[in-house]
């Protein structure tokens, strides 16, 4: 199994947990500090897992539908538009805001991986 394989179950289980977490910080009304940084880190695997895809494109690994260009992209796009909603000003829009960002990581990781 490939690194860039492992890596896209390890994002789906990041973005579940992450996703399950965030409900958990709407329903408080507050945003735990530590969900930042989960979410950060879930960001970062992401990235890692972007650059090993392209090196997998440019040495001739090719994914198995063409929609992948669109999921991979999207799950690398989530988190980053999430935070762009979220403001630190009101606890509970940014709750929202990354609630979105973690789901949108789980459901397009998951289509990503059925196209790849």
């Amino acid at each position: 199994m490939t690194v860039h394989r492992l890596l896209s179950n390890a994002i789906l289980w990041l973005g579940l947990f992450g996703t399950l977490w965030a409900v958990e910080n709407v329903i408080r009304r507050r945003v735990h500090p530590s969900l930042r940084v989960y979410l950060f880190l879930t960001f970062a695997t992401i990235v890692v897992q972007g650059v090993i895809g392209l090196v997998l494109f440019i040495t001739g690994d090719r994914p198995a539908e063409g929609l992948h260009w669109f999921y991979g992209p999207a799950t690398l796009l989530s988190l980053p538009v999430a935070w762009s909603f979220a403001g630190r000003d009101d606890p509970r829009r940014e709750a929202f805001a990354l609630l979105g960002g973690a789901l949108a990581v789980f459901l397009f990781s998951l289509r990503a991986i059925g196209t790849g």
